[in-house]
């Protein structure tokens, strides 16, 4: 629960500052949940750096899920519809057409999921774990106080 409420936290401080309409923090915190949740879980069943790995690893796929799943069912959708004033897949694969120029309106969603959201979110997850692979032992006691 520490997890989750350090991802809420976060998101809280971040939100007075946002001019996504609440959209990039709602996917902030589904991500952010599906990596930290799975990952305390498996590490608080054995406190091992085999059991923290394993951890780190379905966190990130579990977060990447997500990250895919959120995109095409939640965030793009509205994103573009309430933000952005699109109501049409046609407007959104144009703006998306000077990055991509063989998106069409037929294959928007598996480019844009596995050409964009995909990769992005790997390495997001490739990030986060090593940097809590290196930090994670060094303020565990600091953290144990709280």
């Amino acid at each position: 629960m520490g997890g989750v409420l350090t991802v809420v936290i976060k998101i809280l401080i971040k939100l007075p500052f946002s001019a996504t309409s609440f959209v990039g923090e709602c996917a902030d915190l589904i991500l952010g949940i599906f990596f930290v949740l799975p990952a305390s879980i498996i590490y608080k069943r054995a406190k091992t750096k085999k059991s923290a790995i394993s951890g780190i690893i379905i966190g990130s796929l579990c977060s990447i899920t997500a990250s895919i799943f959120a995109n095409w069912l939640v965030i793009v959708p509205f994103y573009t519809h309430e933000t952005l004033g699109f109501t049409t897949m046609e407007t959104l694969v144009k703006v998306c057409s000077g990055i991509m120029p063989f998106i069409n309106e037929s294959n928007f969603y598996p480019c844009y999921l596995f050409l964009s959201v995909l990769p992005f979110n790997a390495l997001r997850c490739i990030v986060v774990s090593l940097i809590t692979i290196f930090v994670y032992k060094r303020i565990s006691n600091l953290l144990k106080r709280f």
